[in-house]
């Protein structure tokens, strides 16, 4: 849209900005320009302190795992290695076989192991049960005698027994003078 020749154009107000006024404006300008770059730059020393914390959080978090994989092998393979150099047989094969190390010689002999289990309880009530020979298999015998073959837990509400089931035996003399034994 074009306006007429006869009129000016701007508006029929005139506002004039007198050398003053335009400095004070554009000294508040340049007051705001400062006060945002000294947010800005603020913000940025924040960030770069988080920055440095971050880094050096992320080197201990490195230091961390390094220790607890070290600390992962030592408790997973010291007890089970009879060789201290046996951990690196895998990756260093060669320096192994020139370190020949000499087993050292025990000082305590391994204690043999007692095979079986223990016994019950013997403060818990005890009930007999007797396995006998009968009258013609004890014919001849010089003695008899009952063994415990194996005993059972009972557990009766409110009330608990061990059954022992006892074997009798007898030990006859053979024609050679010799003890045989029978079972019941």
């Amino acid at each position: 849209m074009t306006l007429p020749p006869d009129k000016p154009n701007f508006p029929s107000k005139a506002i004039t900005y007198s050398m003053e006024s335009l400095r004070c404006l554009l000294l508040e300008k340049e007051n705001v320009i400062n006060e945002k770059q000294a947010i800005i730059d603020d913000r940025q020393n924040a960030i770069d302190r988080h920055s440095e914390i971050i880094q050096s959080q992320k080197s201990r978090m490195a230091f961390l795992e390094d220790q607890l994989h070290l600390q992962k092998i030592k408790q997973l393979s010291a007890s089970s290695e009879k060789n201290p150099h046996q951990l690196s047989l895998f990756n260093e094969a060669e320096e192994v076989e020139e370190q020949q190390v000499e087993p050292e010689p025990e000082d305590n002999p391994k204690k043999k192991k007692t095979s079986g289990r223990k016994g019950l309880n013997p403060d818990i009530l005890r009930i007999q049960q007797r396995i006998e020979l009968s009258e013609t298999e004890k014919d001849g015998t010089i003695e008899t005698y009952f063994v415990k073959v194996k005993e059972e837990l009972d557990i009766v509400p409110a009330q608990v027994q061990v059954i022992e089931i006892m074997q009798e035996k007898a030990v006859f003399l053979s024609e050679a003078k010799e003890r045989k034994l029978l079972s019941a």
